[in-house]
């Protein structure tokens, strides 16, 4: 699994008498994985993208681009969920990214080629399936001219709109001297533009104008020209994972059987249970990892417990009683 950074928004708001705390934690996957709810956390926003195919060889068409879905969906707390991200296709074997049955972003296919004098193979694009908030679909590559020019790959689809298809070359005049069919722009991020087509940079088809690689995310390759040259690549799907931690942390009132002072403290705070009998402690960082857990902590009165060795900063303790699990956030100094 490859996670490629965590973006955090912090909100803390501030009431008479209490606070409540809202945080926003996205997390990337660019290859296939694992992701595992947070404490707390009852839905998901994902957006996935498939991979963008390669080109045709020898005058083909260009590669389709990746599809695009997007939705919000209730989870579990605790529940894993199998992340597969699409690799780049080069072959005629299908691939999906998708999020367990949630949601899906089918691949590009790979550019071929039809017999002159018609212009055309490209492949078609990939699509979203299963978004509750947006379902596009990638570019058609642009068609190539056989032995020739090659054709554009399909730019892959995103969060605004369609992926624009790639562009198609132009047939054989007797000149080579032609750039090959462009990429087709991508209908916004994260989906990448596909792959210019390959043509020649001279009227006698020596010199080779080669074929444009997709960019990030599921941009499709463009096609090769007929001297030989590779087609240009398609690129790998993408998954965003995003969620809210706990909100309305501080749910330990006034009048509560559960207080937790002092609080900020330097690691050493005192839980103070009164008449509700505490069976275990979790403690997470404000991005929802769990540091410190002891589910047999049963605790009827008042203790202390020592996180002094911990990093200073904000932190979420669960402390689940008898009747009712309590949140607070907590700060080490």
């Amino acid at each position: 699994m490859k996670k490629l950074f965590q973006i955090s928004t912090i909100s803390l708001l501030l009431l008479i008498g209490a606070s409540a705390f809202s945080q926003i934690v996205s997390t990337v996957y660019t290859s296939s994985g694992a992701f595992t709810v947070p404490v707390g956390v009852t839905s998901l926003t994902i957006e996935v993208v498939g991979a963008g195919a390669a080109g045709g060889g020898n005058g083909g068409g260009g590669g389709g681009g990746g599809g695009y879905a997007k939705g919000i969906y209730s989870v579990n707390p605790g529940a894993v969920l199998t992340v597969h991200v699409a690799s780049p296709i080069s072959g005629y074997t299908p691939d999906t990214t998708h999020v367990n049955k949630l949601i899906y972003a089918t691949s590009g296919h790979v550019g071929t080629y039809v017999a002159n004098p018609s212009i055309g193979g490209g492949g078609i694009g990939g699509v979203g399936i299963s978004g509750t908030l947006a379902n596009y679909t990638g570019g058609t590559g642009g068609g190539g001219y056989l032995t020739y020019f090659g054709g554009g790959g399909g730019g892959a689809a995103g969060s605004v709109a369609n992926g624009y298809p790639g562009g198609n070359t132009i047939t054989w005049t007797g000149v080579c001297l032609t750039p090959g069919g462009a990429g087709g722009v991508a209908g916004g991020a994260p989906g990448g533009d596909g792959g210019k087509g390959a043509g020649f940079t001279d009227m006698s088809c020596v010199v080779s104008n080669p074929a444009g690689n997709g960019a990030n995310y599921g941009g499709g390759g463009g096609g090769a020209n007929g001297n030989g040259g590779q087609a240009g690549t398609g690129v790998g799907g993408y998954c965003k994972i995003e969620w809210q931690t706990v909100t309305d942390v501080n749910q330990i009132a006034n009048d509560a059987p559960i207080s937790i002072y002092p609080n900020p403290s330097n690691g050493k705070f005192v839980i103070a249970s009164g008449k509700e009998k505490i069976n275990a402690i979790e403690v997470y960082t404000i991005s929802g990892d769990k540091i410190f857990v002891d589910l047999n902590f049963y605790q009827h009165s008042t203790t202390e417990i020592d996180f002094s060795n911990v990093q200073k900063g904000n932190y979420i303790i669960k402390l689940v009683a008898d009747k009712k699990t309590y949140y607070e956030k907590i700060l080490i100094e």
